[in-house]
């Protein structure tokens, strides 16, 4: 059966409810939310792999899913749904840490056709911004921060304008060309919203991206 053909079995297999509609959104299905029943199937038809059932001492029941094709760095993937945690560990992988902990809003699911396979989409939120982190069949992992749906930041900006800056002012804290600040809109590295003619940005998340840069910078300049 191919990833296509597994989203699909999904998809009908959870959404037979009169809320369907409301569980598909940015090309994603909504598989589960925290104080639903977790559906350890649906997850399971997405990733192609049957998860295995544990106990953690601090988490209580969990489960765990391990993904890598061969000769690829495994990941593997911990839910444990009564505390709305997913934990990634990285196993001889390059990634550091190679562990990671999120406290989860929602689980989706959904097909990528630039990877031809189904992906696993975990999302938190918090302080107006949203990390989605796409986990892949074969194991790879993609991190995207700073994702926030624009109603979201038009309710901050209409409450607090000085809470946001436009492309030229995001431009002179970051130090770039605002060809580059719109380039970040684009790759929704930066939360904005357009209105009128005009981009807006989250203040925080222009410093937060500035300090997270150099932060890396510093680390890539350190001697092994």
């Amino acid at each position: 059966m191919s990833s296509q053909e597994r989203i699909a079995g999904t998809r009908s297999s959870v959404t037979a409810d009169p809320t369907v509609a409301e569980r598909e959104t940015d090309g994603l299905h909504c598989l589960w939310r925290p104080g639903e029943p977790f559906l350890v199937e649906a997850v399971n038809a997405v990733l192609g792999t049957d998860a295995e059932a544990f106990e953690h001492p601090s988490f209580g029941k969990g489960y765990v899913w391990r993904l890598g094709n061969e000769g690829d760095p495994p990941v593997h993937v911990q839910v444990h749904p009564d505390d709305r945690l997913v934990r990634l560990q990285f196993i001889a992988g390059t990634f550091d840490p190679q562990s990671r902990e999120y406290t989860v809003d929602r689980i989706a699911a959904g097909y990528q056709p630039k990877h031809a396979q189904a992906v696993l989409s975990i999302e938190c939120n918090a302080n107006r911004r949203r990390t989605r982190v796409n986990i892949f069949t074969n194991g790879a992992v993609e991190e995207l921060h700073n994702v926030v749906d624009a109603a979201s930041l038009k309710e901050l900006t209409d409450a607090s304008p000085s809470a946001t800056v436009t492309i030229a002012e995001a431009a002179e804290i970051l130090g770039c060309h605002p060809t580059n600040v719109a380039y970040l809109i684009r790759r929704r590295k930066l939360p904005a919203v357009k209105r009128g003619l005009q981009w807006f940005l989250d203040r925080n998340a222009v410093e937060h991206y500035v300090g997270t840069n150099q932060r890396q910078r510093r680390k890539s300049q350190q001697i092994p």
